[in-house]
């Protein structure tokens, strides 16, 4: 017999290796575990996950990105931002950059300042024919309008201490002139260009199908030209009472 048919023959009567010292054999249930018996300590079976960054220590992340930063429902990209001793997350612009500088100020001065994008100013302090954006409907409430992703509103005029902004949707709006905005577009430009694909990934989305019901297009149905709704006011005017 030749060399390599016997150590061939040698090979083939080994005994396979025995189980690990403490192994427990697992149940060969067909229909839970499969067909095949499995040992519980093999360290063939344990998983060594190696993460191109640090997971979050948690199982619920409830809405949160791989790097712990709550993001639910919303469209817009976010900019960690510093200042002091604090760090906060904001909604990024269309060109904000890392190592930007952003100013914050709410004194309205006599003339209009030249702010750069990314800033937030009072309304009063911005020339008119600004695009601006997270805009706020009350002083210090924080932003509340003009926040989806590629939506800018632009500064009309100002009245009596009050600025009139057109929103993205052609309604105006008036709010006292103290009220802070950023400067710019928010970022995310192309938000509403991306591809479903899908009618799962909608429903990733919070999205429910509607219905297969045929349903009978009455006056309601067609095209429209309405006017613009009338001017939303945050402005509480004093009420001029007639004495008679």
């Amino acid at each position: 017999v030749s060399a390599p048919r016997a150590a061939a023959a040698r090979a083939s009567v080994v005994p396979p290796p025995p189980f690990p010292p403490g192994g427990v054999l697992a149940a060969a249930w067909r229909g839970l575990c499969g067909s095949a018996p499995r040992c519980t300590t093999d360290p063939m079976w344990k998983c060594r996950v190696k993460y191109t960054v640090r997971p979050v220590g948690m199982k619920k992340t409830g809405g949160r990105d791989h790097t712990g930063c709550d993001s639910v429902r919303r469209s817009a990209d976010i900019a960690l931002v510093a200042g002091g001793n604090q760090k906060r997350w904001i909604i990024a612009t269309e060109n904000m950059q890392p190592g930007d500088l952003i100013k914050n100020s709410s004194h309205i001065g006599r003339m209009a300042v030249l702010a750069n994008e990314g800033d937030a100013y009072p309304l009063g302090a911005l020339p008119v024919g600004t695009l601006i954006c997270n805009l706020e409907s009350h002083p210090g409430k924080g932003a509340q309008y003009i926040r989806a992703a590629g939506t800018c509103g632009v500064l009309l005029r100002k009245v009596n201490g009050t600025a009139i902004v057109q929103l993205p949707s052609k309604r105006h709006m008036q709010v006292l002139e103290t009220c802070v905005a950023t400067v710019g577009r928010v970022s995310n430009v192309d938000h509403n260009k991306r591809v479903i694909g899908k009618a799962g990934r909608n429903r990733w989305l919070g999205k429910r199908p509607h219905t297969g019901l045929w349903h009978r297009k009455g006056g309601w149905a067609g095209r429209k030209i309405k006017p613009l709704p009338p001017m939303k006011s945050y402005v509480n005017l004093p009420r001029i009472t007639t004495q008679q």
